[in-house]
């Protein structure tokens, strides 16, 4: 790119961001508001509530979908979910999805609308949303969900009482708003009759809750009574325990609380159990108008005891099973997977292992092919006369950057590995030059094919009798498999019988330890192990170079192991060693940072340190993705609440 065109684009874009912030609207490519929400509450003489809301939706572009969830909060139950257009037509399946699960109702409209309003009309019927107190009754209820990221301009809701009650506007009413937990009230209510209280807001921010508390007298609604339902065993309470009316599960468990829905006292024999316990049978009585609670104690059976002896016995046996696996699996490496021992001692060596490459170099230290062992593939190409390496700096209004231009100068050699010539294709291809950064789109797809070219090679070289990555997956699928063994046991075993996830830790602690070791089993053969111990030596001699044959360190010495050296990562210590050698900058790099004056071996690894960096992003760049959309499932501190999203 010119610098006119660059210069021109940098413009446009100053232009793009200084609309964006002082129009943030144009950015936005759609968007969407509540301008009203209607709820008409109707309580029922038997404490149920019928719940209408009436939500209009105001859309600006193109929205196919509204959801919806009503939490099942400080209530027994939510039924009867019915949802209406706003021509009062019932709507079913596909338009609207109802799903009513145990602790919520979730709700999907699906239309098309683009830039218009619409409404729906969601009607429910909540049991036991009704607090009952000495002196009044209550209905605590969150009319609009914490969880709604667009505005609601109006909210308005009526709670209609079954029949008049007398001085209804001396009783407390309560309007909350904010986040949840807050405190703050605004009392915004008007009584039209003595049957009708209407709470209003105006201006409801996002994520912010409307919650209103109202009361009236005594005897307006029929209490139900209540009896909770506990359980304990040895003294400890238990929860989650089935509960069952007349031997019926009720799909309830401990501790819950039961309402009557009847004027009259209704009796039940009741019991809890769940597996391995039971608990005597009683009748208990629901009475209107009073609140009871009654507590079970659930006893093992005998073949529940039977099996807590056994388990213990287990227990002590299972965890023989880590220290059996790990005696087995070091075992197995010390016959399969033990690099042959050298016993000789490390000394200096002047060169690397005969024939070997930088990058198989790499792999033969670590067992593994790493970006860090494919980049200096570059610069041992430029080294070997196949091409030169530009720094280039990009100067705009904004910022500074660099980038790098690989300009080709040959072709691969007949000496070249198989690899080599791979990387030197993708990069360049039919082109005579190559930017990094155009390296970055899609380079990086073709890294595992590299990869698996340099473990061929160190195969073939004789350096490994397998590619070390295949063994590592050969070895590492069964400690997978007792792994995923171990947590399915540990997650249904734990939800069925706790006690007996004390079982699946040991297997799962012995998979991890067939995991460890299956990291370590590629094996090197004899000559793989001798070329390991050379270059242990080899890398002491590029490290502290100033110790061995002095006379011999020569510029064509620098640059001929110098990718060796980026391999090993000691490049820096290597480039010291030549700061009154090395003292022309080469023909196959050229730079943008050399100061001017005599040439600086040490400054020059510096500006290669930055390309190795620069290389290695380049290289390795997967390009990212995003999403995005409406969420939530939250409420305040009454009943019902929920989220309601839109998209």
């Amino acid at each position: 790119m010119t610098l006119p065109k660059q210069l021109i684009s940098t413009y446009f874009l100053l232009i793009a961001a200084f609309c964006f912030f002082l129009f943030p609207d144009i950015a936005e490519a759609k968007s969407w508001s509540i301008p009203e929400w209607r709820s008409e509450i109707q309580i029922q003489p038997d404490a149920s509530i019928i719940v209408r809301e009436e939500r209009t939706f105001e859309f600006e572009g193109q929205f196919t979908w509204v959801e919806s969830e009503i939490l099942k909060q400080r209530v027994d139950d939510i039924v009867d979910v019915v949802i209406f257009d706003e021509n009062e037509n019932q709507l079913s399946a596909p338009e609207a999805e109802i799903t009513n699960y145990t602790d919520r109702v979730h709700i999907r409209l699906n239309f098309s609308a683009q830039d218009e309003t619409k409404t729906w009309v969601i009607q429910y019927t909540v049991i036991g949303g009704i607090g009952f107190f000495e002196d009044h009754d209550e209905l605590y209820w969150n009319v609009v969900p914490l969880e709604h990221e667009a505005p609601i301009g109006r909210v308005q809701a009526a709670v209609r009482l079954p029949e008049p009650a007398e001085a209804l506007s001396t009783y407390p009413q309560t309007v909350y708003r904010g986040s949840y937990g807050s405190t703050d009230q605004v009392e915004i209510q008007g009584f039209p009759d003595d049957k009708t209280i209407i709470f209003t807001g105006e201006n409801i921010l996002s994520n912010e809750g409307f919650t209103i508390v109202s009361s009236w007298p005594k005897d307006i609604v029929a209490d139900p009574g209540t009896l909770r339902i506990e359980a304990q065993v040895d003294g400890k309470r238990a929860e989650g325990v089935p509960i069952f009316f007349n031997g019926d599960d009720t799909g309830f468990v401990t501790p819950h609380a039961f309402q009557l829905s009847s004027k009259e006292a209704i009796t039940y024999l009741i019991t809890v159990q769940r597996l391995g316990h039971s608990a005597e049978a009683q009748e208990l009585t629901i009475r209107p108008g009073q609140t009871e609670s009654y507590m079970f104690t659930l006893t093992p059976a005998w073949w529940w005891k039977v099996a807590g002896i056994v388990l213990g016995l287990l227990a002590v046996l299972v965890w023989i099973l880590p220290i059996w696996g790990f005696w087995k699996y070091y075992t197995h490496w010390r016959k399969l997977g033990r690099d042959p021992q050298t016993k000789k001692t490390i000394i200096a060596q002047y060169e690397p292992p005969k024939g070997m490459r930088p990058s198989e170099m790499g792999t033969v230290v670590d067992e593994r092919v790493q970006i860090k062992d494919i980049t200096p593939m570059i610069v041992d190409f430029a080294v070997r006369g196949a091409l030169r390496i530009e720094e280039i700096k990009k100067q705009s209004l904004l910022k500074k950057t660099e980038d790098y231009k690989l300009i080709r100068l040959g072709e691969a050699g007949p000496d070249w590995r198989e690899y080599e010539r791979q990387m030197f294709d993708e990069i360049f291809g039919k082109k005579s030059e190559a930017r990094l950064s155009d390296l970055r789109a899609d380079f990086y797809k073709k890294i595992p094919t590299l990869q698996q070219s340099i473990y061929e090679a160190v195969v073939h070289e004789g350096y490994f009798d397998r590619q070390p990555d295949k063994v590592r997956r050969e070895y590492a699928l069964k400690p997978i498999l007792i792994l995923v063994f171990g947590f399915a046991g540990l997650i249904l075993g734990g939800a069925l019988w706790p006690v007996a996830t004390v079982l699946f830790l040991p297997i799962i602690f012995t998979g991890v330890i067939g995991l460890l070791f299956s990291l370590v089993m590629p094996k090197k053969t004899e000559k793989g192990a001798e070329a390991e111990w050379w270059i242990a030596g080899f890398k002491e001699y590029l490290s502290t170079a100033e110790r061995f044959r002095l006379a011999a360190m020569t510029p064509e010495t620098f640059e001929k192991f110098l990718p060796f050296a980026m391999v090993l990562g000691v490049e820096k210590q290597w480039a010291r060693r030549f700061e009154n050698i090395y003292t022309k900058p080469p023909s196959w790099y050229v730079g943008t940072r050399q100061a001017a004056g005599a040439f600086a071996v040490t400054n020059f690894a510096a500006q290669l340190s930055g390309f190795t960096a620069a290389t290695s992003s380049s290289l390795s760049h997967s390009p990212s993705s995003s999403s995005s959309g409406f969420s939530g499932g939250s409420s305040g501190g009454g009943g019902g609440g929920g989220s309601v999203s839109a998209g």
